[in-house]
């Protein structure tokens, strides 16, 4: 019996995942009861990918100082669609780029719009720091800015995770396609696979050289076809150069 394993080297991170394939035959691995075929479980499936693909995306790109910004609106501001807060995220995209040319660089960032707690509309930003911060401030007159920096980690998968936790509501309410967007200079480092001849996954993910794991990341369940899976990421060691 053997499994899929794969590596993703991002940032100062490397982040895995473990999972059977219906490629081949998994014999004597125990086969849970599939999972219903609903779109909440299918929802949840399309989280898992979404989450991993947005961890590499954070975790390789952005750095310490950089800006994680939420854009709330005003009552009277506030879109009553999704298609119009998409618009305005549209918009502000525009004049971010605009800004950063000018500048003498260029804008990175990953874009997500989602509903609060009360059903309003706002949009999260992860982007280059490399203009101040001022001068977005001045960019959005729809309402209000929080800023906060980037942790000095380089480990932003809860980040990844906030940016998804919506799905639902966000197809209930008409939203198609991804509920995320990004630049198009964001590098996307190669992932490398390969199969392992074991009966089950470690229990106790070991560290491998350079890297720590991170145990709080470590995330196993059954997927809809009722196999296991298992997702955990590691940090580099300090002292170990990138």
């Amino acid at each position: 019996m053997a499994y899929i394993h794969e590596e993703t080297i991002a940032g100062e991170t490397l982040i895995v995942r473990n999972h059977y394939s219906n490629r081949w035959k998994k014999r004597n691995l125990r086969r849970e009861p599939p999972t219903d075929k609903t779109e909440r479980s299918q929802i949840e499936s399309h989280n898992r990918r979404d989450i991993w693909e947005l961890t590499i995306r954070l975790n390789e790109n952005f750095y310490p100082g950089d800006y994680y910004m939420t854009f709330t609106y005003k009552p009277e501001e506030r879109p009553q669609t999704i298609e119009q807060a998409k618009k305005d995220r549209t918009d502000l995209l525009r004049k971010l780029r605009r800004l950063y040319k000018k500048n003498e660089t260029e804008l990175k960032f990953i874009a997500f719009t989602e509903f609060g707690k009360k059903g309003a509309l706002h949009h999260h930003f992860a982007m280059n720091g490399d203009v101040d911060a001022r001068e977005i401030y001045k960019l959005w007159d729809k309402g209000f800015i929080d800023l906060k920096p980037l942790t000095k980690d380089r480990e932003y998968s809860k980040i990844a995770s906030y940016f998804i936790k919506g799905r639902k509501q966000w197809k209930e309410a008409g939203g198609k396609g991804r509920m995320w967007t990004c630049s198009k200079n964001l590098r996307r480092p190669e992932t490398k696979k390969w199969i392992v001849k074991a009966n089950s996954f470690l229990k106790n993910p070991r560290n491998k050289k350079g890297f720590i794991v991170l145990k709080e990341t470590l995330h196993e369940g059954i997927n809809q076809d009722g196999f296991p899976y298992q997702n955990y990421i590691m940090l580099r060691s300090r002292g170990d150069p990138p």
